[in-house]
């Protein structure tokens, strides 16, 4: 019998936490009846923005005749960045909402199952979760991102010379309607799902932040090396499909300067060095949120040896 499953049975409601169940996108699908009231719809989710962002534009470019070859500029085909961020980018940075649902739930029953959470604690644990719980419904957080998301989209107007939007420029030299699509509809739909991915970072790593100082029953000479905490080490791992579709969207934005415009490989070295820096770090803040936690143990524990 799993963590979970020993949890609910004994009627602690701790078990049911989740980072992405009742946030607000989810209650607008759900209203709209592309999510299930008792899920998350992941599934459902990335098929309808990935058809919603891409196929406008590929519809455009065929009929426009700049899908596959053009007399003058480049095509729609060659700027991989645009199918990377429609195809495959935001529907797994909607699927990846169902790694870190799946991933979360056993933690939050785990902490208490394993006796990390002891009887003492248990109040605490309840009312941290229940606090953490209350910050993921909040619309609050939400209506900034997408505000931002959008104002951030509106400011970056597009600009005709613009490499990224070549593909959408016409003989005269306008900006087609596909462009105008990716600009205002594509972008902000991405840039929301990843301001929307760091807004849960943030909440998980307060999550640990908020139980770790609850005085936990922490075994120093525990087998894992960890004083029984080491199951949150999967925590990360909820976030690989987020990491791999921002890290595609880059290379495919890099792919296409080095296949036509003879870049230079070397050259974007130091942007990969500084995402892998920065990324990394934000990713590992929830395990970070439990440092102090450990060392507090450590300290306490090291006299009495």
């Amino acid at each position: 019998m799993n963590a979970l499953q020993t949890a609910t049975q004994t009627g602690l409601p701790e078990a049911e936490f989740s980072p992405v169940d009742n946030e607000l996108p989810l209650r607008w699908f759900r209203k709209l009846h592309l999510v299930p009231a008792d899920g998350i719809g992941a599934g459902r989710r990335a098929v309808f923005l990935a058809l919603v962002t891409w196929v406008p534009i590929v519809a455009w470019a065929a009929i426009a005749g700049r899908l596959l070859h053009v007399d003058a500029g480049e095509p729609l085909l060659q700027h991989y960045g645009v199918h990377v961020r429609c195809l495959l980018a935001i529907p797994l940075l909607v699927l990846a909402e169902a790694a870190l649902h799946g991933a979360a739930r056993p933690l939050a029953a785990q902490f208490v199952s394993s006796g990390i959470v002891g009887p003492d604690q248990r109040a605490g644990f309840a009312g941290a979760t229940a606090h953490v719980r209350r910050l993921r419904d909040s619309s609050l957080p939400w209506v900034f991102v997408l505000g931002a998301a959008i104002a951030w989209s509106l400011a970056d107007h597009p600009v005709v010379q613009e490499d990224a939007l070549a593909w959408a420029i016409g003989p005269n030299g306008t900006l087609g309607f596909g462009g105008w699509w990716f600009a205002y509809v594509v972008r902000p739909i991405f840039l929301a799902l990843v301001m929307g991915w760091l807004w849960r970072m943030l909440l998980v790593a307060y999550w640990f932040w908020r139980v770790g100082r609850l005085g936990l029953s922490l075994v120093p000479t525990h087998p894992d090396r960890a004083g029984g905490l080491a199951f949150v080490e999967k925590a990360p791992g909820a976030f690989a499909l987020v990491t791999f579709a921002l890290s595609a969207v880059i290379a495919s934005r890099w792919a296409h300067e080095v296949a036509y415009h003879d870049a230079a490989l070397r050259s974007f070295m130091q942007p990969a060095i500084a995402f892998v820096i920065l990324w990394t770090l934000f990713a590992l803040l929830p395990l970070l949120a439990l440092v102090p936690t450990l060392a507090g143990a450590r300290g306490r524990a090291i006299p009495g040896y």
